[in-house]
């Protein structure tokens, strides 16, 4: 069984390596990010965007 969980596995990490290498690359600058805030009081998110 452990046999074919690592085949698996490295026929998953294949196939994400082949998408990385084969995606088209990113020619805008815009992006739009989100990251988790936690303080004393209370938690959120904070969201940001560039272009």
């Amino acid at each position: 069984m452990s046999t074919v969980g690592f085949v698996a596995g490295a026929a998953l990490l294949a196939a994400g390596v082949t998408l990385v290498l084969v995606s088209p690359s990113k020619t805008s600058s815009a992006s739009i990010t989100a990251r988790p805030m936690f303080s004393s009081s209370g938690s959120g998110a904070m969201l940001g965007a560039t272009w």
